[in-house]
């Protein structure tokens, strides 16, 4: 938590860390513009 910005640490609750890089990700304000894109080069539904 103390890697994150205010801002993000009182909007999320809900973080994840890659255990290669270290690095912290969430579910910004992107995710529901991308995941759309994601699933179908994923191939799911």
């Amino acid at each position: 938590m103390h890697r994150l910005r205010p801002l993000t640490k009182s909007t999320y609750d809900t973080f994840s860390q890659c255990d290669v890089c270290r690095r912290v990700y969430w579910r910004g304000s992107h995710f529901e513009r991308l995941d759309p894109n994601i699933r179908t080069l994923l191939g799911l539904p």
